[in-house]
């Protein structure tokens, strides 16, 4: 992989931080203070706001009213009804019809956004939202303009990437409310071709995957089409193997790819991509997604060296910072006041600087506390977490949304309940700008085996998902309050999407958490997807014959798999076929550290054939790796080859770097070396 000289180092960014200073601690309240009932009553608002924009009326004047009725809303007297969901736009057509909006003759298209947004970079986009937002301000009766706008949006939602602190339902939103308008212009006219890949952006987003999909089979797949058929469809199934033939994918084609391997496949498989990719490997996406879920110590250290560089380098693309700004002064450039009208001083902009500082603002955190998230569970660095917390203060620390920040970038827990009050207090007044899943995650913000109180999410967030979407579904059915019937719940949303790895994942276990279950439930994705076969391993009581077979066909997808297939073997007594598995995973896992760790069986093979180069190539791969059991297996090699200084010095090794006298002990036992053994028992091993 090429190295990222190209983005600013943030080490150096660290070195000019100041010391933290203290944080007020704020006394928390137990009401909402928002001017909305529900995450529904304020997202309907929303759209109703925009629209009055777009219609040319005051949309200060637009005062949505909740109803008794689910789901229902009034705007002076005109009901809006979901259709079912709020973000249909048949609810806003009563709204529309009450506004004297109609069909207008048909207006000329832009230039073609499908080809050049294939590239979806910030200048790419920017670029893109420059000349739609132009177009919009000459006449904003013109249909086209709305539907290229909300395709825009549609695929600057494809650049989100931000995990449980992702929130794209603002932008929903927007597109909502410019599909709903171009519709009413429109009448029985047909969609440009943006407006055609806007419906099915539009679908994905709100988690309509089927919908997106038959949609898309009604569109050309001239030109480029087809590559945007394959994006979608990478994006909604996660089938990798629709990628893994193209000569020259887009950069579209190629986020879409890597998204699809880590989910199904893992980070080996992932960086294997990006390796073949030097666009991707400029941007943040890669880092992004790298480090959500399971990651290898090696991994976390690469995002820990770039992630926050490469944030950096794209963000400097909308909001120029300079080579040595300071941290303070990036973290300022981003910090806008939270704005998601159409309208900024009387101009429409598709995206504001606002929303681009609110992107930035996401992903800057998410990726901020991602690495903490290493540094104190993976790595398990005090130091580094510390050095961590204090190096990201000042960037953080003028964000609007800084209270909520600052308990997933705490090193430890001292002071940490103060941090979750406060975070508590701004959602409290603040609830629409927090997403359900990184509002939850209050409840665990370090992983540092404490849980701490938050408020009560359900009468903001009445339901799992808007009705008839299944919109983020791995945050949203993480709070169980808001189920009436959680079982029922996830098969409804299953139905809807039944490619979300979460939904397969807990309705297989929740219908028999067999095989059999294990199957049905992840249906075609079973083929492609190491996920469920990772379930099932995990039953204690899948039998051993069972066991090897399923990891036979891991293993050749993911080349780790080949050092549990070896242990698996090992119990079987087949130590042949085992040495033969353990050689292929020593051989091709991309995760050293799991091999390091796995691999100690290897060495004591090779010591009983008297192979003894063979079992010292595995002593100084582990040892070299320095984790505690690469450590450890060189130790024991050195026990029983006798060769007691070599065991001695790893020993030191781990207590030095561990904290573990355990081995000394070890060696002491083995080799009758009293010196040692006093040294761990100075006064006897009775005492």
């Amino acid at each position: 992989m090429r190295p990222f000289v190209s983005c600013i180092v943030v080490a150096t960014i660290l070195c000019q931080c100041k010391k933290d200073e203290s944080d007020a601690s704020t006394s928390p309240s137990h009401e909402f203070k928002s001017a909305w009932e529900s995450e529904e009553h304020w997202m309907t608002s929303f759209i109703a706001r925009d629209l009055a924009s777009m219609a040319g009326k005051d949309a200060d004047q637009v005062i949505v009213k909740s109803s008794k009725i689910p789901h229902a809303y009034s705007n002076n007297g005109v009901s809006l009804k979901g259709a079912p969901s709020c973000w249909d736009t048949a609810t806003y057509k009563p709204l529309l019809d009450d506004w004297a909006i109609t069909a207008s003759p048909s207006y000329p298209s832009g230039p073609d956004l499908l080809p050049a947004l294939l590239t979806p970079t910030v200048a790419e986009i920017q670029k893109a939202n420059e000349m739609v937002s132009s177009e919009l301000a000459a006449d904003l009766k013109n249909p086209a303009a709305h539907e290229r706008a909300a395709f825009l949006l549609g695929v600057f939602g494809l650049r989100e990437n931000a995990w449980h602190f992702a929130d794209i339902r603002p932008l929903i939103c927007q597109m909502t409310a410019h599909l709903a308008f171009a519709g009413q212009l429109r009448g029985s006219q047909l969609p440009s071709p943006e407006g055609a890949w806007a419906k099915v952006l539009h679908s994905v987003h709100m988690g309509r995957p089927k919908e997106a999909l038959a949609d898309m089979e009604n569109i050309s797949s001239d030109g480029p089409g087809e590559q945007w058929k394959r994006v979608v469809d990478l994006i909604v199934t996660g089938d990798w193997r629709l990628a893994e033939n193209i000569a020259d994918p887009s950069l579209m084609e190629t986020i879409a790819h890597v998204r699809a391997a880590k989910t199904h496949l893992g980070n080996p498989a992932m960086l294997e991509i990006v390796k073949r990719s030097a666009a991707l490997q400029d941007l943040p996406e890669w880092t992004r997604t790298v480090i959500h879920g399971r990651n290898s110590v090696e991994e976390g250290h690469m995002v820990r060296e770039a992630g926050m560089g490469l944030e950096i380098q794209e963000l400097s693309q909308i909001f120029p910072v300079g080579e040595n700004a300071k941290p303070s002064s990036i973290g300022k450039s981003i910090s806008l006041p939270f704005d998601d009208s159409l309208l900024v001083n009387g101009k429409p902009e598709v995206i504001s600087r606002a929303k681009w500082a609110a992107y930035f603002r996401r992903h800057f955190i998410a990726t901020a506390s991602a690495v903490q998230h290493f540094n104190v569970v993976s790595w398990a660095s005090p130091e580094a977490a510390n050095e961590w917390e204090k190096g990201l203060l000042p960037f953080v620390k003028p964000m609007p949304e800084a209270s909520i920040a600052l308990p997933f970038l705490s090193a430890d827990t001292d002071g940490l309940q103060k941090k979750v009050d406060a975070a508590c207090d701004w959602i409290r007044a603040h609830p629409e700008r927090v997403n359900v899943g990184a509002w939850f995650d209050l409840q665990f913000p370090v992983d540092l085996g404490e849980k701490f109180t938050i408020p009560d999410q359900r009468p903001w967030f009445r339901q799992t998902s808007p009705p008839s979407t299944a919109h983020d579904p791995e945050v949203r059915t993480r709070y169980t309050g808001m189920h009436t019937d959680w079982l029922a719940g996830i098969k409804a949303l299953h139905a809807i999407d039944p490619w979300d790895r979460l939904l397969c994942t807990e309705l297989g276990e929740n219908t028999g958490n067999t095989p059999e279950a294990t199957r049905t439930a992840w249906g075609p994705v079973f083929d492609y997807s190491v996920v469920p076969i990772r379930w099932i391993l995990k039953s204690s009581s899948l039998p051993l014959a069972e066991r090897i077979v399923y990891l036979k066909n891991f293993a050749a997808i993911d080349s780790e798999e080949f050092l549990d297939l070896g242990e698996a073997l090992v119990l079987a007594r087949r130590p042949e076929e085992a040495i033969k598995a353990y050689e292929k995973g020593f051989e091709k896992a991309a995760d050293r550290v799991a091999v390091a760790n796995k691999t100690q069986w290897m060495i004591h093979y090779y010591v009983q054939k008297g192979d003894l180069a063979a079992a010292r190539k595995i002593v100084d791969h582990n040892t070299e790796i320095f984790s505690a059991s690469g450590l450890f297996s060189g130790v024991t090699f050195g026990i029983v080859t006798e060769d007691l200084l070599l065991a001695k010095k790893f020993a030191d090794d781990i207590e030095e770097r561990y904290g573990d006298p355990g081995a000394r002990l070890t060696v002491a036992l083995a080799t009758g070396d009293k010196e040692t053994e006093m040294l761990v028992f100075p006064d006897g091993r009775e005492t």
